[in-house]
Formats: C-alpha cells, structure tokens, sequence
C-alpha cells in the first residue's frame, strides 16, 4: 500500500488547497506551515514506514481520513473514507539473477511481494495469515 499512501499523501495537498472556505473553518486556512505539518506527520518514524498490513499504514490512513474529515469531504469508501482492498502476502524465492541469495541486500530467506487479488472471494482463498488489512482513503 506505500504506492497508495504516497498517492493518497500527494492528493491531499490539492484537496487542502481547494477545499471551500467554510470547509475549511475547523483547521483555518491552507497554509504551507500547515501542510508541511500534515507531511511531516505522515513522513515521521512513528509511521513505521507505511508498508501495507503495518500498523503504521493503518495509523497513516486514519490521519489521512480524519484529515479529510476536519475540511469537509463526503466519505465515499466502503467503510467510511476508507476502501477495503483485497491484499496478501506471497513469497519469493530468490531468482538467479541475484546469484541465489535471496532476500534483499542478500539477506537469505525468500522475499515476500503483496498481491492485489481480483476479489474478497479470492481473497478468501488465501490462508488467513498471508491475508493483509489494506484500505485506500477516498473521499
């Protein structure tokens, strides 16, 4: 979901910026001060870098939604302004371009990618723990 989160991040300064006055009112206006803040908030180490499935994803969603919420904007996702995506885990193995070490920076071990599934049905044919919580924030 970092891909997401980083859309999600990158759309938010435009949506701050054109949101109507009274919308506006419970955070003040748009300023660089304070977007530079809702970035750095986002970009802080207490995000555990944003991976999906983290708890540092959810914490970035949810700052991003709540944001989203204090200018006005309608929730449009399935869940509020959050949209459920059918995610899981799958491993690697290492391949022979990368001399059979597996893993990133030749730590061993396979690697593991996130999958975006078709469906929640197919989703469901996934073991529960390579199932990973993902949301977009939409609104």
């Amino acid at each position: 979901m970092r891909p997401v989160l980083t859309f999600a991040t990158i759309a938010l300064v435009p949506v701050l910026a054109a949101a109507p006055a009274a919308a506006q009112a419970p955070t003040g206006a748009t300023t660089p001060a304070r977007v530079r803040q809702l970035l750095s908030g986002l970009a802080d180490d207490s995000m555990q870098g944003r991976a999906s499935g983290t708890p540092g994803a959810a914490k970035a969603a949810r700052m991003i939604a709540e944001t989203m919420r204090a200018i006005g904007l309608t929730p449009a996702g399935d869940s509020g302004f959050f949209q459920r995506v059918a995610v899981s885990r799958d491993s690697v193995t290492a391949d022979a371009s990368r001399g059979g070490r597996g893993g990133r920076g030749g730590r061993g071990g396979p690697r593991v990618r996130l999958v975006v599934r078709n469906s929640f049905a197919d989703l469901d044919t996934v073991p529960a723990d390579r199932r990973v919580p993902a949301v977009n924030v939409v609104g």
